[in-house]
């Protein structure tokens, strides 16, 4: 989180942030924002979200002052992974954020609370962590919710969209997604979800229309995406994909190659470059 206020008229032109998305809130002043195809003019009731996927540039007023928060890209990303299941390919949304609505007033108030925590000098240390890491998860959700409703005419195609999975299926798969290290084989999934192995088969066929050992292996990669995004330059992409449960290194690159068109070492140098 920063405070930034130039002064003077500034025209700021970053180009593709790529690595981050950039939460801007106005204080003072305005700012016109252009986000890929997108234009706003940025004030006290109306802040913006930029998307690292597409070019910025803003010309901010001489009396702008905005709060800054700088979400890593990776982190926002795999919230989006559990709404929709899978990373959907760049998905253009208004970046425009009217906080005088409730979502809007949500995440200014999240804001604030992360500007208390920050500034403050006497953090009570019992339970700070789990306490921050919820709020985290709250926030960037409140920003998912928003990214999926102002899609608009670009949002995401209905084949991206997730049905109504009977009740067995939703915990088979919120039991995977908490267990992409460990061993997951048939049997185990079904007693954990409360069905029987040829329902939990039907089911995902059917409200997934993937296999088990698909999604299991759907979910591995994308979370192994995840941990590259957000890892430092020196970090060994074989090192996390063992911590996703990925353990045939070749399969595992040769299978990321095809979801995602590009080698895990050619998505780690594009995150350090």
């Amino acid at each position: 989180m920063n405070f930034v206020s130039y002064g003077a008229e500034v025209e700021i032109d970053p180009g593709c942030l790529d690595r981050f998305f950039l939460l801007q809130v106005p204080l003072a002043g305005s700012a016109l924002v252009r986000n890929g195809t997108h234009e706003t003019l940025a004030n006290v009731d109306r802040a913006t979200l930029l998307s690292p996927a597409f070019p910025t540039r803003m010309v901010w007023d001489a009396g702008c002052e905005k709060l800054i928060v700088l979400v890593p890209r990776g982190l926002l990303e795999e919230h989006v992974i559990r709404v929709l299941d899978r990373i959907p390919r760049p998905f253009e949304f208004d970046p425009a954020i009217d906080l005088r609505r409730p979502r809007g007033a949500a995440i200014r108030s999240q804001v604030t609370l992360l500007q208390h925590l920050a500034e403050s000098r006497d953090r009570p240390s019992a339970g700070t962590d789990v306490f921050e890491r919820e709020l985290a998860s709250a926030f960037v959700t409140l920003l998912v919710g928003h990214m999926l409703e102002r899609g608009g005419g670009t949002s995401l195609p209905q084949s991206q969209r997730v049905s109504v999975a009977p009740a067995h299926v939703r915990r088979a798969e919120e039991y995977i997604r908490a267990h992409l290290d460990s061993a997951l084989t048939l049997p185990h999934l079904a007693e954990k979800s409360g069905s029987s192995m040829r329902s939990l088969q039907e089911g995902f066929r059917q409200f997934r229309e993937s296999t088990i050992s698909d999604f299991i292996l759907a979910q591995r990669l994308d979370r192994w995406r995840t941990l590259i995004l957000a890892s430092d330059a020196d970090a060994k992409v074989g090192d996390l994909a063992l911590c996703v449960g990925l353990n045939h290194l070749g399969r595992a690159a040769a299978a990321y190659r095809a979801r995602f068109g590009e080698a895990p070492s050619q998505t780690l140098r594009h995150r350090h470059r």
